[in-house]
């Protein structure tokens, strides 16, 4: 390990990253939950593209509600690293590098549906290679990009197997959403596979926030906020 850089993990990062889960479950329950109500009833709405302004309208609240869930998720893994997570700290992280995370995410976004549109193996790369961008960001790094970067440099094997294996989960989320979606109608359907994908962000957030502070430019500290 690097001078400065704890381990933060055991043999398993996924393993060591449920350890992280439990100590910011109050937080993740009440985001992942919040998130997958709002979600599952802009999708019980039936409002479908032919609404014309309606559904622009629902699809732009659905991806504030996401990312203002996506920012609270990544702030509470941060905490979780550290340990006790209390809600104070975590909402003044959140709030203090809203700027730059909401930058980067949608920048990420943009990437990865160019990445897709051309093919999906360009847009698989674009996720692959950007997993601790929303996590520096959070973290209020200067060019979170190029810190996130660093910390793949610093853990390649680490990266390497750690994306793998939540590609592995990914595939097999998607099998049980789209199973889900097909037996369960209504508004429960929505509800139960946004609350899957919830706990897999909660659950992944804490992984990569383990390996980003594992790694110099990780373990340099969190940048101070105002909880006030």
């Amino acid at each position: 390990m690097s001078a400065g850089s704890p381990r933060r993990y055991g043999r398993s990062v996924l393993f060591s990253a449920l350890r992280s889960v439990a100590r910011g479950w109050q937080q993740f329950v009440v985001v992942v939950a919040l998130n997958a109500v709002a979600q599952s009833l802009l999708s019980w709405a039936g409002l479908v593209p032919s609404s014309g302004g309606l559904f622009l309208l629902a699809a732009a609240v659905s991806f504030v509600v996401l990312l203002v869930s996506l920012a609270l998720i990544v702030s509470t893994a941060l905490e979780a690293v550290e340990g006790r997570v209390r809600w104070g700290p975590m909402l003044a992280r959140a709030r203090a590098n809203a700027p730059s995370f909401a930058f980067w995410t949608v920048l990420l976004v943009l990437a990865i549906m160019a990445g897709l549109l051309v093919w999906v193996v360009p847009g698989m790369v674009v996720v692959a290679l950007t997993p601790m961008v929303v996590v520096a960001a959070l973290d209020g790094r200067r060019g979170a990009l190029r810190a996130n970067l660093a910390a793949i440099r610093a853990r390649p094997g680490r990266w390497l197997v750690t994306a793998l294996l939540m590609s592995m989960v990914v595939g097999g989320g998607w099998m049980a959403a789209a199973l889900t979606g097909f037996l369960v109608g209504g508004w429960l359907g929505p509800l139960v596979v946004w609350l899957g994908f919830g706990v897999l962000a909660a659950w992944f957030e804490c992984a990569w926030s383990l390996i980003y502070r594992s790694t110099p430019v990780g373990s340099a500290g969190p940048v101070p906020v105002d909880v006030h």
